[in-house]
Order: C-alpha cells, then structure tokens, then sequence
C-alpha cells in the first residue's frame, strides 16, 4: 500500500508540475500577444481552458500510475515511454505557443502529442482497460485542440511570419 500512494504521489507531482510549467508560459502570451489573434468561431470560452485541464491532468496522472504498476510486459513498458513522451510534448506546446509564440511549430509539437497519446492508449489498453479509458478524453482534448492550433495558424499567417522573422533575425546577429 505504501508503494502505490508513492507512485501516485510521484505521477501526480510530474504532472503537477508540468502544468505549472505549462500555467507560466501561457500566461507570457495570453496578456499581449494572444488576444490580438484571429480565433476561429468554435474556439471555446477561457474559463473551459483551466476546468478541462484540471479534469484531464487528474486523469493523465492517475493513468500513468495505474500503468506504473500494473504487471511488467512489453506493452506496459511501451506505455510508459509513450506516457513520458506526451508529458514533455505537452510541456514544450505551451512554450512553442505562448512564450515563443510560434503556433507553427507548436503544431507540429501537438501532432507528436497526440502521436504518443494514441500510442500510450494503444499500449495500456492491453494492460488496463481503465488507463487507456482514462487517456480517451485526453486523445480527444488533443485532436480539437490541433484543429485550433492549426486554424489560429491560418487564421494569422502575417503575426506568425513577423514572429518567426524576429526569431530568425535575433539568432543571425
């Protein structure tokens, strides 16, 4: 009993603190540079933003513990490459986003976020059930937060040129 309350007190501060993490740069981007974008008209309210994350890192913390100790296999230790994968994804899409305000390469970021969310749900459904049932709302978060990542992106083709031109730059001089 002592070993599962470690493990999910160690699942639960990862992901803790990799919202927090992700909490900082958004907010680096959310004052100035971020209202000023064209959004597309499904864009959700900004109070959906801090519940559904609340709600999905619960479940990514609790699932990846689930698979932490569940019996080992080939697909349990493919399940948590794949579950330490998404969290660094997940990490570097709010930097990418907000702080270095490139939604060009935070595309390509949350594509292999929800390459390896597929492949933790592939893996820990053929070692519990209830992980990969954990992981379903998260793959489905995912999938529509890339379809607004990447109409925000089509949405403000001249704010992300002039933001990739002044990275460009910075790193030429």
């Amino acid at each position: 009993m002592k070993k599962k309350i470690i493990v999910y007190t160690l699942f639960i501060g990862l992901v803790v603190f990799v919202g927090f993490l992700g909490t900082l740069a958004t907010q680096s981007g959310l004052l100035d540079w971020y209202p000023g974008l064209q959004k597309p008209f499904f864009q959700p309210p900004p109070q959906a933003f801090p519940i559904a994350w609340t709600l999905l890192y619960a479940a990514i913390a609790v699932a990846g513990a689930m698979i932490y100790l569940s019996e080992h296999s080939k697909y349990r230790n493919i399940a948590l490459a794949a579950w330490g994968a998404q969290l660094v994804f997940n990490a570097a899409w709010s930097e990418l986003f907000f702080r270095h305000r490139r939604p060009d390469l935070a595309l390509l970021d949350i594509l292999a976020l929800l390459v390896s969310i597929a492949i933790f749900c592939f893996a820990a459904r053929k070692v519990d059930r209830r992980a990969f049932r954990l992981f379903v709302p998260y793959f489905i978060w995912v999938a529509f937060a890339t379809l607004l990542n990447e109409e925000i992106l089509r949405l403000n083709p001249a704010k992300v040129a002039t933001q990739s031109n002044a990275i460009a730059i910075t790193f030429m001089e």
